[in-house]
């Protein structure tokens, strides 16, 4: 008797489990791959100014996708690039979406205009924090090794950026998983040097210098940080 209960028993659970296992391949055959998901959820969003706080937009209720089971997704946004822009320029900005969905050139040449007036700033006032966050490490070093140089001379100095006439990117690809952006910066800046007494030792304090500087931003894709680092800085002129 009680042998038949047991068998009853496994029977009804065996059929529950039919039932169960039908449901839900109904439902997973009509969503999309979970590693699909996963990717997605992985993507970080992309911050317009280096090592400082992301920017708060406005989420467009058109430009959301609805996934099965799951809340609202902010779909990445479309490139803003220049038509114009020279064709390995572009190709190189179509490599890095590839790897980085939300990157958005417009948005990046905001962040590096932002970048380079703070490293001028920084490195005037001697403020090693800024510089070690916003530099590589190799870049680092340089910086600190002349900012220590111009403190044992007793050396100042006062650097005013009047204008950035132009951020042109000259340089767009992928090194890895790293994205690396070359960037030529035109500007006006004032440079004054000064010895310990005040007197100048080179600029001019009424007449700004043209200045060409270039300089290379990298961000690894497949991080989570937002954030760019200056790889490399050199004079153009």
């Amino acid at each position: 008797m009680d042998s038949g209960f047991q068998f009853f028993d496994i029977l009804l659970f065996a059929l529950v489990a039919v039932v169960i296992l039908l449901r839900l391949r109904s439902t997973l055959g009509s969503r999309p791959d979970d590693s699909d998901d996963a990717a997605n959820d992985t993507v970080p969003d992309w911050s317009a100014r280096t090592r400082a706080e992301p920017l708060d937009e406005p989420v467009d209720n058109d430009n959301v996708i609805n996934l099965p089971g799951q809340g609202p997704v902010e779909a990445p946004p479309a490139p803003s690039v220049d038509e114009n822009l020279p064709i390995e320029i572009a190709g190189g900005v179509a490599e890095v979406r590839l790897s980085d969905p939300h990157f958005d050139l417009n948005k990046f040449l905001e962040g590096a205009v932002f970048a380079y007036e703070m490293v001028m700033t920084a490195f005037a006032a001697a403020h090693y924090e800024t510089l070690r966050q916003l530099l590589a490490d190799s870049v680092y070093d340089d910086f600190a090794a002349s900012l220590r140089h111009r403190e044992e001379r007793g050396e100042t100095l006062e650097t005013i950026l009047i204008e950035i006439e132009n951020a042109e990117p000259i340089e767009v690809h992928m090194n890895g998983r790293q994205s690396e952006i070359t960037i030529k910066f035109s500007a006006q800046i004032i440079n004054v040097l000064r010895d310990m007494d005040g007197e100048v030792l080179s600029g001019s304090a009424d007449v700004p210098d043209d200045v060409v500087d270039i300089w290379t931003f990298t961000r690894d894709t497949a991080s989570n940080d937002p954030n760019w680092q200056i790889l490399a800085t050199r004079k153009a002129n």
